[in-house]
């Protein structure tokens, strides 16, 4: 797990680069892990595409990953 200083941190950094609302993403990913995205959605209350906007920024950026779950749903880490 991520220490709480280590989110402000990595939150801050992304904030700088991209904004608060992709930090506002990124800052769930790391307290909470793999999420799938209507659970970000939840989370966050974010209308979904600006979640989906937020979340194309941090993947082609490589700060996270989406892959597809066992049982088939896809999930963001």
């Amino acid at each position: 797990m991520v220490s709480q200083h280590g989110i402000l941190l990595a939150a801050g950094l992304i904030s700088d680069h991209f904004g608060p609302l992709v930090a506002k993403v990124c800052e769930c990913l790391l307290r909470h892990g793999a999420l799938q995205l209507p659970e970000i959605a939840r989370r966050l209350k974010l209308p979904r595409n600006h979640l989906k906007n937020s979340l194309l920024v941090l993947i082609q950026h490589n700060c996270v990953q989406a892959f597809s779950s066992p049982n088939g749903k896809p999930s963001i880490v």
